[in-house]
């Protein structure tokens, strides 16, 4: 397994509300794609950390169980972020 780690700046409540419409997007994306046996893995595929960086600032670190997901959820993430998606 090749996990990777996504730091996101979550900025206001509507990055919050992204946050959550694409993890869910990404977890139904994952029950589509993994086929049979997905539920006797060990690992979850996706974990999600509240932490605080060196300026106080609240991020959300997201671990995934493979890199390419991470990819997948980047791509569901800009599309939905809105400070992102206004810029």
């Amino acid at each position: 397994m090749s996990e990777s780690v996504l730091n996101l700046g979550v900025d206001c409540p509507e990055d919050e509300l992204a946050l959550e419409q694409a993890i869910e997007t990404f977890t139904k994306w994952r029950i589509e794609t993994s086929g049979t046996g997905w539920m006797e893995r060990d690992l979850p595929d996706l974990i999600v950390k509240t932490v605080w960086d060196a300026h106080g600032q609240l991020q959300k670190l997201l671990i995934f169980a493979e890199s390419k997901w991470k990819e997948v959820f980047m791509a569901i993430w800009l599309e939905l972020r809105p400070s992102i998606a206004a810029a």
